[in-house]
């Protein structure tokens, strides 16, 4: 005991050693003076009864190894300590009895002593006043001794003293120590009870506690909240005043269950209650609880809002309602799984009927074995990639085998799902596009055909018009030679009309022949766009058109601004030097030809417009106007080949445009064509917009 004290908590020793040592000062000092007495000649400290002081050493031996070994509680240790003391009373009472009443007024004195110093605050002050009382005690003794004292002698009686005193230090610094103990214990209990109250009346979720009558015991700031009150208010009142009658009976028996020790699972319930906008839900919890007193019990309930988290579990189980509705019902093949070598997750009728088994036999199987030999790690890598870039969605066209063998072509689709930031699964749309496949060989098919019947065609054009020009030559050169020879005195007149009309025909055949040549190169030649300033192409054709224009004495007017496009600049100056040819050809007799040029910018075209003040075409004509060897009736006499506005649309087909015409018989005709803006200048050939194309 003495190695564990320590110079900084000497007093918390002492206030957990102060009992042992109480306990143990009374067969101490009877163990004392039974050896003193037994071993010297004289008896220092007389002793009316040993036996008795032998009963009392070990009564109190007892008490000393309960409080020591037993560790007792606080008021055991007030008990042992207060049997110790009437232990050393009796001795001494019986001492005193015995060896006569001489020495009462001495004990008297010291009780009376003992009191007052236990009166004193300070335990210097006391141990000061119980020492100059021990002191002036044994003066006393010394100058009046009588031989029947209890005490025979100064130092008997210092010794005994000086235990005394130490006695009496101890015994109340310990009641002192007990005492400020218990009030840090107090004050203690006192901080913890302040602070759960504040926790319990701070809580966000409401709480309750009732008693076992369903009156409000407690409750906290959130519980008020629910019925838009104070808590003040509402402490006291039976629940049956402040909810439905109903609600409230039906609480109070899950109550009453708790309380005979059922126990009961948290509830979910929709509340209406004033202090709420609306009805929500709540999970309620109720666990039984014992008050101070031992005859009242309660319940307490604690209330979690959980209105929001089962709104959206209610929208999660509609939405998977809905995914699955889908995924089930969907026209199209759709499939999960992990990755291509694992099982199917879960499936759908129409995957199932497409490759030719049920549900429960393709569940049983895996992507790697419905595909094609050739097609078994196709989408592997592509499901890599997509992994490691974080893309969400890949397509690909793969070969599946139906349960017939027949091979299936198909589009899939596939949707990367991830979990916390990793690779979950797969979602995947099959769509068969067996049947576009095979539309699309035999498109390939027809256009490779197609492709060889117009290589076919443009060989026989280019062979036929040669061979068709050799006899017009042949009868060119002859009808000729037959006038040379032919004497023209007596030649009728008949015969050179003839040879004439022979003449004009073969140079019409010859016409025709050519414009078809140029209409076949203009649909098969390539495109070589540029951009070009159509003003430019504009001067061009007036310089190749400069001779007629002079004959007709023709005015042009060209509206500015002119824009710059990509077009094909030759194709472009065949098609405008056709429409103003043309404008000059069919003018009227009595006024001169008036041509006006204007170009308008539209949305994704410009638009070019020329008009004329000539003689205008026949309404049940316009529609025939631009057809190949197309001519009006009135215009047959007009030298031409009816192949000029054939081209003209031709060309502006090629430039991603349109051509028509509107006219008044009589006035003129103006004709319109656009030129697409999304012609690519950078190529040879001609690409348009999707939505164009």
């Amino acid at each position: 005991m003495l190695t564990g004290i320590n110079y900084h908590n000497i007093s918390d020793w002492i206030e957990r050693h102060t009992a042992c040592m109480m306990v143990a000062f009374v067969p101490f000092q009877l163990g004392v003076a039974l050896l003193l007495n037994a071993f010297m000649d004289k008896a220092p400290f007389p002793l009316s009864n040993p036996i008795l002081g032998i009963c009392t050493i070990s009564l109190g031996a007892i008490l000393f190894l309960k409080v020591r070994v037993g560790n007792p509680n606080f008021r055991k240790k007030e008990k042992i300590v207060f049997a110790a003391a009437l232990l050393l009373l009796f001795q001494s009472a019986f001492e005193i009895m015995k060896n006569g009443n001489h020495g009462a007024w001495l004990w008297l004195s010291w009780a009376y002593v003992t009191a007052v110093a236990a009166m004193t605050p300070s335990l210097l002050k006391s141990g000061t006043l119980l020492l100059l009382t021990l002191l002036s005690t044994a003066m006393a003794i010394l100058l009046g001794k009588t031989p029947h004292s209890p005490v025979q002698n100064v130092g008997n009686y210092l010794f005994f003293g000086l235990q005394s005193i130490g006695l009496c230090l101890l015994m109340l610094h310990f009641l002192r120590q007990q005492r400020s103990t218990v009030r840090r214990r107090y004050r203690q209990k006192l901080r913890k009870f302040h602070e759960l109250n504040f926790f319990f009346e701070n809580m966000a979720s409401p709480v309750f506690v009732k008693d076992d009558r369903n009156n409000l015991v407690n409750l906290n700031q959130a519980a008020a909240a629910l019925f838009n009150s104070t808590r003040y208010t509402l402490i006291g009142k039976n629940l049956n005043e402040i909810l439905p009658k109903e609600m409230a009976e039906a609480m109070w028996q899950e109550d009453l269950e708790i309380l005979s020790g059922k126990e009961m699972k948290p509830s979910l319930r929709k509340l209406s209650l004033p202090g709420l906008p609306y009805p929500q839900w709540f999970k309620i919890t109720k666990k039984a609880y014992t008050f101070d007193h031992p005859h009242r019990r309660g319940v307490v309930v604690s209330v979690e809002n959980i209105h929001e988290q089962i709104c959206f579990e209610e929208k999660l189980r509609q939405s998977e309602k809905h995914f699955r509705t889908i995924f089930e019902k969907a026209p199209v093949g759709m499939m999960m799984v992990k990755d291509c070598f694992s099982q199917f997750i879960e499936v759908n009728d129409a995957i199932c009927h497409a490759l030719g088994y049920t549900r429960k036999e393709l569940l049983a199987k895996t992507p790697a074995e419905l595909s094609h030999p050739e097609d078994k790690l196709k989408a592997l890598p592509l499901i890599e990639e997509a992994w490691n870039k974080g893309l969400e969605f890949i397509t690909l066209e793969k070969r599946y085998i139906h349960k017939s063998g027949k091979v299936l072509h198909t589009l899939v689709a596939l949707q990367l799902v991830r979990v916390a930031g990793k690779a979950s699964h797969l979602i995947g749309m099959v769509l068969d596009i067996t049947a576009r496949k095979q539309q699309e060989e035999h498109l390939k098919l027809k256009s490779t055909r197609l492709k060889k019947s117009n290589e076919h065609l443009k060989e026989f054009a280019y062979a036929a018009s040669h061979d068709l020009k050799q006899p017009l030559r042949t009868i060119s050169s002859f009808t000729n030679l037959m006038l040379r020879y032919l004497p023209k005195e007596e030649t009728r007149p008949e015969v050179f009309e003839f040879a004439d009309y022979i003449q004009s025909g073969v140079d019409r055949m010859e016409k025709l022949i050519n414009g078809l040549l140029e209409y076949s190169r203009i649909g098969n030649s390539q495109m070589a766009l540029k951009s070009t300033e159509v003003i430019d192409v504009i001067i061009t054709v007036c310089r190749n058109l400069a001779r007629q224009i002079q004959e007709n004495q023709a005015e042009l007017d060209v509206l500015f601004p002119m824009p710059e496009i990509a077009i094909d600049p030759l194709k472009f100056e065949s098609l405008l030097q056709n429409l103003i040819s043309n404008a000059i050809k069919y003018r009227r007799t009595e006024e001169a030809p008036m041509i006006r040029i204007s170009a308008t910018e539209q949305d994704n075209s410009w638009l070019f417009a020329v008009e004329d003040n000539g003689k205008g075409i026949p309404e049940d004509q316009v529609e025939n106007v631009f057809g190949l060897y197309k001519r009006l009736d009135a215009d047959k006499d007009i030298e031409g080949t009816g192949v000029g506005l054939s081209l003209c649309k031709r060309i502006v087909n090629r430039h991603g445009g349109e051509i028509w015409v509107t006219s008044t018989p009589g006035k003129g005709s103006i004709f319109y064509f656009t030129i697409s803006k999304y012609l690519n200048t950078s190529a040879r050939a001609l690409q348009m917009p999707k939505t164009i194309a």
